[in-house]
């Protein structure tokens, strides 16, 4: 299996999610495993895309406090 640019770049976003003042932030946990999950399908691929973007606004609610 070959990684492409899309899972390259999914992958450096994961890497760069820093947990919140809590030691496990579930916020951030959550947000990882959306962005490594890897779409079978295309509506899945929706899907997945709009997980992601409902989960990076909880996340960014979360790290704010």
């Amino acid at each position: 299996m070959y990684a492409t640019r899309v899972t390259i770049i999914k992958w450096l976003k994961m890497t760069e999610i820093k947990d919140c003042h809590r030691n496990v932030c579930p916020c951030a946990d959550k947000l990882r495993r959306l962005l490594v999950t890897r779409p079978t399908t295309k509506y899945d691929e929706i899907n997945v895309n709009r997980q992601i973007k409902a989960q990076e606004i909880k996340y960014s609610k979360c790290s704010k406090n």
